[in-house]
């Protein structure tokens, strides 16, 4: 009894320790830099490779918007909002007056982080992981869909520059609508289940699971005498 005693406060430490400091968790921050630099290298080889005939001007970065967003939740949709500004203004250069630029940025950006939101909340774990058969399933319908928004928004922005007839918009959709679905269905589980899972070693050097029951513990707030 007094060894099983004095090791249960062991193993409590031992979990317990995975807490961080305060003022030391760089959650926020790191995976925001790094998303930011990824969707500037896409966008700009999207645009020197001349990429957007097949993929369009939004398609990869659309999966990696996802895949931040089902990895660290909506919290960094601001994040999404400004990058795609970035880009519409930076790599775009499309002559839109301001006003409509940034509806059409913030409706990219709402589309994305409403069906980051929906999976996440039909998955049927704690965590988007994208392992299961039925979580792949839910997550490939709500991502036809949400290209398909996009494709519309896209759509309508280059009926609007261009004054083409409505009859017309069809084929830009069709093109959009492909970039969208190659970009979210490549680029978004590759992020979600390998570079956020290795993001995380590389920060905290501990694995995932461990990191659930750390965020757990964070959850009912539970300290080490109480614990005892």
């Amino acid at each position: 009894m007094q060894e099983t005693a004095n090791v249960e406060p062991g193993l409590l430490n031992t979990d317990l320790s995975l807490l961080p400091r305060v003022g030391r968790d760089l959650r926020p921050i790191v995976p925001a830099l790094l998303y930011l630099c990824l969707y500037v290298a896409l966008a700009w080889g999207v645009q020197t490779l001349q990429l957007a005939a097949f993929l369009g001007n939004y398609g990869l970065t659309a999966g990696l918007n996802l895949g931040l967003l089902l990895t660290y939740g909506a919290w960094y949709a601001p994040v999404v909002f400004v990058a795609i500004l970035a880009d519409f203004f930076w790599f775009q250069a499309i002559p839109l007056p301001v006003p409509i630029a940034i509806l059409y940025c913030l409706s990219l950006a709402l589309i994305q982080t409403g069906a980051a939101l929906a999976i996440r909340r039909w998955i049927t774990e704690h965590r988007v992981i994208l392992k299961t058969g039925r979580d792949l399933a839910k997550f490939v319908s709500i991502g036809g869909i949400t290209a398909l928004l996009l494709a519309a928004v896209v759509s309508l922005q280059i009926v609007f520059e261009t004054r083409i007839p409505w009859r017309e918009a069809l084929n830009p959709l069709h093109g959009s609508f492909i970039g969208f679905s190659a970009g979210i269905l490549f680029l978004t589980p590759l992020v979600v289940i390998h570079l956020a899972p290795w993001l995380q070693t590389a920060l905290f050097g501990i694995k995932s699971e461990k990191r659930a029951l750390r965020e757990q513990i964070q959850t009912f707030r539970v300290d080490r005498q109480s614990t005892v």
